[in-house]
């Protein structure tokens, strides 16, 4: 039996190697909420090789210059969003989403070695319906929030150690060449 979208909230969408579409080829989403208009996310590994300051000429000077951008999704992709994730004292982890300029700001000043902090340009979004359909299709594969890797792992390699997690088979499917999926 399929999750339902309330149960998927906090988990991770992983893109079946068959999911050819560009904007989610080889994607890690973090499903963060679902709203009237349908489920919500950012997809996590997509870094850009920018940082905020030369992205955006109006963070150049500041102390979030540096932060990583990512894209997060096609869904306004002028928007930036940003958000950090890393350990608790107590050996949880935690991740926020949507942090104001003034949050970020705050994290950053407190010297807080234990939260990353990056910044994403736009979001992934699906109108009601759709992303059920998807699940049902198998062009997602859910899993739990694994912090170990999201905290070590970064771009393809998240998606293909996500996938190892999940099911061997998947791995194998991840590393074949992309030419198998060509009709």
């Amino acid at each position: 039996m399929k999750p339902t979208l309330a149960e998927l909230a906090g988990k991770l969408l992983v893109s079946h190697p068959a999911l050819r579409h560009d904007a989610f080829r080889r994607t890690v989403i973090f499903l963060s909420a679902q709203s009237q208009g349908g489920p919500t996310g950012i997809v996590l590994n997509r870094p850009t090789g920018k940082t905020l300051g030369s992205y955006a000429p109006a963070f150049s000077d500041g102390p979030l210059n540096t932060i990583p951008l990512y894209t997060g999704g096609p869904v306004s992709p002028g928007t930036l969003l940003f958000c950090a994730w890393g350990r608790l004292p107590n050996g949880g982890f935690q991740i926020k989403i949507g942090l104001s300029k003034e949050q970020s700001l705050h994290l950053l000043s407190e010297n807080n070695t234990t939260m990353q902090l990056r910044c994403f340009r736009g979001h992934a979004s699906w109108s009601p319906g759709q992303l059920e359909n998807e699940l049902q299709n198998n062009a997602w594969v859910v899993t739990r929030m694994d912090s170990n890797l999201l905290l070590t792992t970064e771009g393809d390699n998240l998606w293909n150690e996500l996938l190892a997690q999940h099911h061997p088979f998947l791995r194998l499917l991840a590393s074949a060449p992309s030419e198998i999926w060509k009709n």
